[in-house]
């Protein structure tokens, strides 16, 4: 009799211990799920870049949003746009300062286009040539 008891404790044991061992499964399935999910910026996000000055963070969200193949919708190109202009304005600043002119002058002209692509955004052309000292 005694052995009947032992039985059915152990096989409730086995069986607690089954279930513990797939919930725990499944936490640690979820866990790396989540780890590997991609995180994009938004609009939103992009145009808060824009408001506070960060054109540097701007930059690397657009990279970022590039590289997990984003969405891009129109307000979010005129943003890129931005960061185009400003990641631009920034080598041309460097290139003009080292007597660089000729990768200068081909940063001068990507700033030249995406001002054109940057639409309503277009007034923060003014704050970054500021922010980067630089003089027309």
């Amino acid at each position: 009799m005694k052995n009947k008891g032992n039985e059915s404790f152990l096989n409730i044991g086995i069986v607690f211990l089954s279930f513990l061992l797939v919930v725990m499964l499944l936490y640690t399935t979820y866990h790396f799920y989540q780890a590997g999910a991609v995180y994009t910026e938004s609009t939103d996000s992009l145009l808060r870049y824009i408001e506070t000055g960060e054109y540097g963070e701007l930059v690397r969200c657009m990279y970022k949003n590039e590289a997990a193949e984003a969405k891009i919708t129109t307000d979010m190109a005129e943003c890129y746009a931005v960061a185009r202009y400003y990641e631009a304005a920034s080598f041309y600043k460097v290139y003009f300062q080292n007597g660089r002119m000729e990768e200068a002058e081909k940063k001068k002209k990507i700033m030249e286009e995406q001002k054109l692509l940057m639409g309503d955004l277009a007034y923060v052309e003014e704050d970054i040539i500021e922010s980067l000292g630089l003089v027309d």
